[in-house]
């Protein structure tokens, strides 16, 4: 079977069938791309859902470049470091692959490894860290971690679960270390 398009244009059915195999693969690689780069996160769709919960984000450069927001949780100080950022562009629009909730406590006296180990057992989606500091006083941190890249998530809507968990895991913790 021959198919004939327009004056001089022929396909016969091994050439219809190589275009559309062509063609469905482009639209794939291309609805693939676009989809990858729609659920990166950005420090804008951050601060402005921060912004939402009535808290005032400060977005900044971190050390190497990629965005960081400092806000307070709680009459807490909260970082969210982004990671695998667009290195180009106005910094609040860079779409990045990962970021990390951070919030640490400053304390007197020292926690003992065996608190931080059994929150740490007990916790599904965030870890605490001690660190005894130069100045001699102790801080007990911890994070949450969250993926947006090859997610298929609406980064607002994934930002606003991950802010859920943070909370809840850093309100947990300053009881379980008796801050």
């Amino acid at each position: 079977m021959t198919l004939h398009i327009g004056r001089d244009f022929k396909l016969n059915r091994l050439g219809l069938r190589l275009s559309i195999a062509v063609a469905c693969l482009a639209w794939l690689f291309t609805a693939g791309a676009a989809h990858a780069q729609s659920d990166r996160v950005t420090a804008r769709v951050v601060a402005n859902e921060l912004r939402d919960l009535n808290l005032k984000p400060d977005v900044e450069p971190s050390e190497d470049g990629d965005p960081q927001i400092r806000v307070r949780v709680d009459n807490f100080l909260w970082v969210i470091f982004f990671f695998n950022c667009d290195k180009s562009g106005e910094l609040e629009r860079r779409g990045c692959r990962s970021l990390q909730f951070y919030t640490s406590y400053i304390m007197d006296n020292a926690i003992p490894l065996a608190t931080i180990n059994s929150w740490n057992t007990d916790q599904r989606y965030a870890r605490a860290y001690y660190r005894k500091q130069n100045d001699g006083k102790h801080s007990a941190r911890i994070e949450v971690d969250a993926l947006f890249e090859d997610t298929g998530s609406k980064p607002a809507e994934a930002f606003r679960a991950y802010f859920s968990i943070m909370k809840r895991q850093a309100a947990s913790f300053r009881k379980h270390i008796g801050f």
